[in-house]
């Protein structure tokens, strides 16, 4: 009944509204494939997110997506942080969501913990618990909290901070991962109070079915070690070593006991020393019969038995022991390679005593210039040793292409000297 001119002038509308809810749906579907993405942290969900904000006209969902991009950036191993500070400071210019605000907060304080720049995260995450008007994060902001205190150092602040946990979030499923930590900083402040607060920490835990209890056993054990209690820490151990554990736990463990074997056999006399030290050197050499055991826990228990042999008086067998950390020379500084570096070195330097004790001081030079030619953190100090050892034991045996004169020309009274 309409006229056919009017049908025909409405076509276009229709057809540009068609075309438009088409493209609000497609740039819908493609947000969502990205924030899925991005939530279960996929492989493709960098490239999803990239992908969606080039072609993205909603001002809100580009938003979002941008800060998943730094969530997902944040969440690599290692970090991909020139992406994350690319993106941050366009973040902070934004009109964000309450829920938004409060996923900014949390990924700055992400990004100043994968810098390590703890003071700036403590700061962070203060500012990120105050936006929280409602509490509706606050166990978990207040966990964070006490977790950047401890790696500053900060123990007594965060013992103030975890040990009231339990009674101010009563209903938070963070209770024990909170009072696990607080046990943990309360042992390092290693007073006697701290320690008796630490362990009564890990013993309620150890008694509960969550699963930080197997966790707090092996710290309980390690609180009675250092409080000098190495039979009450055997028999610990024994109990827990009784039942099935995850292979790192059942490795701490059989570490632990070790050092405690030791412990407990100083104080029965010389005879008895002597056996508790071939008990700890077993235990380490078990934990080096471990099947595709990783170079960690190969450097600490070689460690362990190198010095065991060195209370033993015997020091070849401990030269063999560190002589194996030492055919593994690192290269790098990630975070695995700062550790390789500290087993590295430590053995070098031990090596070097345990040959100046054997009056070797050509070996013991031979090995601080190896040490000297490292890329690592202690190469300068190596070479100031080996500086050291030839000055005091009167040994000079330059290097060919030192004393030999460059180019044909004659050396000069500073290459002499050398």
């Amino acid at each position: 009944r309409f006229p056919l001119a009017a049908v025909c002038s409405l076509i276009p509308v229709i057809f540009l509204a068609d075309s438009f809810l088409s493209s609000r749906l497609r740039e819908s579907i493609l947000f969502e494939q990205a924030h899925y993405a991005a939530k279960r942290m996929a492989p493709q969900a960098a490239e999803l997110l990239a992908n969606f904000i080039t072609l993205a006209e909603t001002p809100a969902l580009k938003t979002q997506a941008r800060l998943d991009q730094v969530e997902v950036a944040l969440n690599l191993n290692p970090p991909d942080l020139e992406t994350v500070q690319a993106i941050l400071p366009l973040l902070e210019k934004e009109q964000l969501s309450p829920e938004q605000t409060m996923q900014l907060a949390r990924l700055n304080i992400l990004e100043e913990e994968s810098r390590q720049e703890w003071p700036r995260a403590i700061q962070s995450c203060r500012r990120a618990i105050a936006l929280d008007s409602e509490g509706k994060q606050a166990d978990m902001l207040y966990l964070k909290l006490g977790e950047l205190l401890y790696k500053n150092g900060d123990f007594h602040e965060t013992q103030l901070v975890l040990q009231p946990f339990p009674s101010k979030y009563p209903d938070s499923p963070l209770q024990a991962a909170a009072l696990f930590l607080a046990g943990k900083a309360a042992q390092q402040s290693n007073t006697g109070s701290t320690l008796n607060s630490a362990l009564n920490i890990f013993k309620t835990l150890g008694a509960g079915d969550t699963p930080f209890a197997q966790p707090a056993r092996i710290e309980e054990a390690s609180v009675l070690l250092r409080m000098g209690k190495a039979d009450q820490c055997i028999a610990a151990l024994e109990n827990l070593l009784s039942s099935p554990l995850p292979r790192y736990m059942r490795l701490l463990a059989l570490s632990i006991q070790a050092d405690a074997a030791v412990g407990g056999a100083v104080y029965a006399g010389e005879h008895i020393e002597d056996c508790g030290l071939r008990k700890a050197i077993n235990l380490c050499t078990e934990i080096l019969d471990t099947p595709n055991l990783g170079l960690a826990w190969k450097f600490k228990a070689l460690t362990q038995r190198a010095q065991f042999y060195e209370r033993m008086n015997e020091q070849k067998k401990a030269l063999d022991d560190y002589a194996s950390i030492l055919a593994h020379t690192p290269s790098g500084s990630s975070a695995n390679k700062r550790r390789d570096w500290h087993w590295f070195y430590n053995a070098g330097f031990a090596s070097i005593r345990l040959l100046g004790q054997l009056q070797d001081w050509d070996g013991a030079l031979a090995l601080a210039k190896k040490l000297a030619q490292t890329s690592g953190p202690r190469a300068r100090e190596a070479a100031a040793y080996a500086r050291r050892i030839q000055l005091e034991h009167f040994i000079w045996q330059d290097e060919p292409e030192a004393s030999a004169p460059e180019n044909g020309k004659p050396a000069t009274p500073d290459q002499t000297a050398d």
